[in-house]
């Protein structure tokens, strides 16, 4: 504390044995500004459940407040289970005429079709599940009593008349400050119910016998529940980084991954090996007409990958062709032969998504170890 020229005071015992008694002062403030009043110690708070007194340091501060910054770059989950998947169809069926009436034109891309289709796809599944679906909301708590049912009731019934009332904005305004008070007054008993439910645990706690099985079992699965799934770890090639610095492991990572290296244990003649076998292989395909994939096939191809899946890289999940109806079924049966008649199968269908899941009972994650999401359309095919 020299050291650093830090200073505190005595405020008397904060620590509260199992008996109830103040015992000894282990909580302090730290500083070094002497012109500050000394702490207090807090002994008649009406809502402290801790085995720790509270203590109070006042300073004078300057808070500046910056404006909220709206991103726009959330991306919204489509919910299939909801959507009016007749409508999806419908929007489909209507703009996919253009694109199959475009595969017959030589002088059209197949990559800017297959653009255009996923962005179609995209798009409408997005716009059709903004549409409100009116129902029943129904509020989710893990705890009730009748003081929170009364204090809820009061709520809904305050805002009621403020809505009845056309809604007046006016901070001022009696029904803007009762709708106020009766939130305030819910969620202050909801607050109050989480702590009696946490005094009534550590009283069981306090009181309990040592060796009580079921108890101890007990806290270790409440335990388990509250883990922490987010990593601290990050390896990068040997090297770990944490915390803050996980983003610039990843920049390292990615940076390498653009810069052509040389490794001195590769096996080079293997290397030539391959490359003349895909030689090889590839003058030998092109000696075979290739076979025309039925309609069929497709179908069977498009049923049998799970639904409820990650989306690919241009927002399409296997929802949007299995809900895309009959028209867009024989555009997707037209554009695949094409793409096989011209032995053309772009590239930008082929890129995936690097998706990171963090498991409990897991501190850190190895870039070999994460899992590769495929466009839906390279699926299928």
């Amino acid at each position: 504390m020299k050291e650093c020229k830090l200073t505190t005071n005595h405020k008397g015992p904060t620590f509260i044995n199992t008996s109830g008694a103040d015992i000894s002062e282990i909580d302090y403030f730290l500083h070094s500004n002497i012109e500050l009043q000394p702490s207090k110690r807090i002994t008649d708070h009406p809502v402290n459940v801790s085995d720790h007194h509270p203590i109070l340091l006042q300073m004078q501060c300057y808070l500046i407040q910056h404006a909220q910054q709206t991103s726009n770059n959330q991306k919204l989950k489509i919910k299939w289970e909801k959507l009016d998947k007749q409508q999806y169809t419908d929007i489909i069926s209507k703009e996919i005429i253009k694109y199959s009436d475009m595969l017959e034109n030589d002088n059209e891309s197949i990559d800017q079709i297959i653009k255009d289709t996923t962005n179609l796809m995209s798009e409408t599944a997005k716009k059709v599940s903004k549409q409100k679906t009116y129902g029943k909301n129904k509020l989710k708590l893990n705890i009730w009593n009748k003081e929170i049912a009364d204090a809820l009731k009061a709520n809904k019934h305050a805002y009621k008349i403020w809505k009845d009332n056309g809604r007046p904005m006016n901070i001022d305004h009696p029904l803007i400050i009762e709708k106020k008070l009766t939130r305030k007054t819910f969620r202050t008993e909801i607050r109050n119910e989480e702590l009696r439910r946490k005094h009534n645990e550590r009283n069981i706690l306090i009181h309990s016998n040592s060796g009580d099985k079921n108890l101890f079992y007990k806290l270790i699965r409440k335990q388990r529940q509250n883990g922490n799934t987010f990593i601290n770890d990050l390896n990068v090639d040997g090297e770990t980084f944490e915390r803050d610095d996980i983003l610039s492991g990843w920049h390292t990572h990615f940076n390498k991954l653009a810069i052509p290296t040389e490794h001195p244990s590769f096996n080079y003649q293997h290397l030539q090996l391959c490359e003349m076998d895909y030689d090889t292989i590839l003058e030998i395909s092109r000696q075979f007409t290739s076979k025309e994939v039925s309609l069929d096939i497709i179908q069977k191809a498009i049923k049998s990958i799970n639904k409820g899946k990650a989306e690919d890289i241009y927002g399409v999940s296997i929802e949007n062709y299995l809900y895309g109806g009959d028209l867009f079924l024989k555009f997707l049966h037209k554009l695949i032969n094409t793409m096989f008649q011209k032995r053309l199968i772009p590239d930008f269908i082929k890129m995936g998504l690097l998706s990171p899941v963090y498991k409990k009972q897991r501190r850190q994650i190895l870039l070999q170890e994460l899992p590769y999401v495929l466009p839906i359309l390279f699926e299928n095919n």
